[in-house]
């Protein structure tokens, strides 16, 4: 809802900030471009479609929003719009893949559609905050309250999950993943590792 306003905060970046035309805000949402046709590109060859663990990609995503809202000049305004892309597209396809890959088919399509009608529906509503914030505040400001709104997200989200699905995440010193899915994935009794990482009480 205020995080996805990249079209409100970055138009005003370049006209309010860098005191640009539309020439440079096209170009700089041609550069972001590159960024997020990366990101739904992680896994290309796989062989299997797995879900691939997201619990570690909110991290880059939180802080990327607060990298743009710092950037002292227009060109490197524009080149950090390259990771901004990337981790945003990185984390959308993979929650995307990872909500239907860990839906029972029966019910793929009723949560889909809960789940695309508030990744889609909620940024319109953000959109005219996000224009005020930037018109009283700044622009710098806009893309703050974005990257903070995510932050504060993601720590709701996961005090939620420890206290509702006793989840506990600890990180291996050679790869950002939680041990308990290399746990769940060699568990015989349940076959689906993303299943029984979601629905501890359950087991």
């Amino acid at each position: 809802m205020l995080t996805l306003n990249f079209q409100v905060t970055m138009a005003a970046m370049v006209r309010i900030v860098f005191h640009l035309e539309s020439d440079a805000y096209g170009t700089v949402s041609s550069v972001f471009a590159v960024g997020s046709l990366r990101g739904p590109c992680g896994r290309p060859g796989a062989a299997t479609p797995a879900p691939e663990p997201s619990w570690w990609r909110p991290s880059p995503w939180e802080c990327s929003p607060s990298l743009l809202a710092v950037m002292p000049t227009y060109p490197t305004f524009m080149v950090a719009t390259i990771p901004v892309g990337l981790c945003v597209l990185t984390l959308l396809t993979s929650a995307n893949q990872t909500v239907q890959m860990t839906t029972e088919p029966s019910m793929r399509g009723r949560v889909l559609s809960i789940y695309m009608m508030f990744f889609l529906g909620s940024t319109p509503v953000g959109a005219p905050l996000i224009g005020w914030v930037a018109d009283a505040w700044g622009p710098r400001i806009a893309i703050a309250v974005g990257g903070l709104s995510a932050v504060l997200t993601a720590l709701v989200a996961a005090a939620w999950s420890y206290r509702h699905w006793n989840l506990s995440l600890h990180y291996s010193s050679t790869r950002p993943l939680p041990q308990g899915c290399a746990e769940a994935a060699a568990d015989p009794a349940t076959g689906d590792p993303w299943r029984r990482l979601t629905l501890t009480d359950a087991d």
